[in-house]
């Protein structure tokens, strides 16, 4: 249920726990919207012994809780799979789940569907034997995403066609910069249309934050923080027409994360970092600047960079992104 927390969390919105059993009542809010979530839980495992069950397998076992599932008006009931070494989530159809089940009940996915997750948002698999489920996996990022639209991805089962629209957009090339075409007159209801225009979205944004941390090893470009509290910034906001290249990315811990979008610190052209001395005196005359010298100490000299130089930051998204941060670039 941490892991739990801290995909909704990343996915901008807020949560509390309701009560601390399992299943788990929690509400997530983010401005005037609330969300209340019944959670199923257990980590995903490799499936049953070779031979027995497809290789690239993993299950989760639902233990310790007796049918039916519940579900009601009120509430969104989740039931979910997570696997910490890949740090996805699994969702499977609620509505699926017999009202008595066996000795040892378990619903499937597979491997090469969470690890499609891991880097565009999503992945899907659809079972090509019995009732033909759908499997979710999804990345913490898009949990909100799932958890508002869950019915909507399972509906996606009993239409084989639209599966394949979805798989197109979670398994093409990477060249995740190109438009990508949906044709969205494939798909046979507007819900359905919004799920995918949603995975469409999700795939450049967490193709990108995975690309970007794994090319500066999960540490702060400006500190060398890591402590699993880096995220992905873009030089150049997608608003602003920036793309979703790793060179227009810098891996920043929230700290300074926030101080570079607002113009208090900056990466010039050649990665030299540097300190707005403007918006520095400011904070000393209105006594703001308590701790100002360990917030410089604690500033890299240069950007810490990737171990590859293509995946450097560009000069070019490094001038514009001083541009828009209100910084003169005539200097650098």
């Amino acid at each position: 249920m941490a892991r739990v927390q801290e995909a909704v969390n990343s996915s901008g919105w807020q949560m509390i726990f309701e009560n601390d059993e399992h299943p788990c009542f929690v509400r997530a809010f983010r401005d005037g919207d609330s969300v209340r979530m019944l959670v199923y839980i257990w980590r995903l495992t490799r499936g049953g012994p070779t031979g027995v069950r497809p290789e690239g397998e993993f299950r989760i076992q639902i233990t310790s809780v007796n049918p039916p599932l519940r579900t009601g008006r009120g509430f969104t009931t989740l039931l979910l799979g997570w696997h910490e070494d890949l740090e996805v989530f699994a969702g499977f159809d609620v509505s699926r789940r017999p009202e008595r089940w066996g000795a040892s009940p378990s619903v499937q996915v597979r491997e090469d569907t969470l690890r499609l997750a891991t880097t565009n948002g999503f992945g899907f698999y659809r079972r090509a034997t019995g009732t033909g489920e759908l499997a979710v996996a999804f990345a913490p990022g898009s949990f909100m995403d799932y958890a508002t639209n869950q019915a909507r991805f399972h509906e996606f089962a009993e239409h084989p066609d639209e599966v394949r629209v979805l798989n197109h957009l979670t398994r093409e090339d990477d060249d995740i910069d190109r438009e990508r075409h949906v044709d969205l007159d494939r798909i046979g209801s507007h819900g359905r249309r919004q799920v995918v225009r949603t995975v469409n979205e999700r795939r450049g944004h967490e193709n990108f934050r995975a690309r970007v941390l794994s090319a500066y090893r999960r540490h702060c470009a400006m500190c060398a923080l890591q402590l699993d509290l880096v995220v992905a910034a873009h030089i150049v906001p997608v608003e602003e027409h920036g793309t979703n290249e790793t060179t227009n990315g810098l891996a920043l811990c929230y700290l300074h994360h926030e101080a570079y979008d607002r113009g208090f610190v900056i990466a010039d052209h050649e990665c030299h970092i540097r300190v707005n001395e403007i918006a520095l005196e400011r904070l000393r005359r209105i006594q703001r600047n308590s701790k100002e010298q360990e917030f410089l100490q604690n500033l890299r000299p240069d950007l810490f960079l990737p171990e590859r130089q293509e995946d450097y930051p560009s000069a070019h998204y490094l001038r514009r992104g001083m541009e828009l941060r209100g910084w003169p670039t005539h200097a650098a």
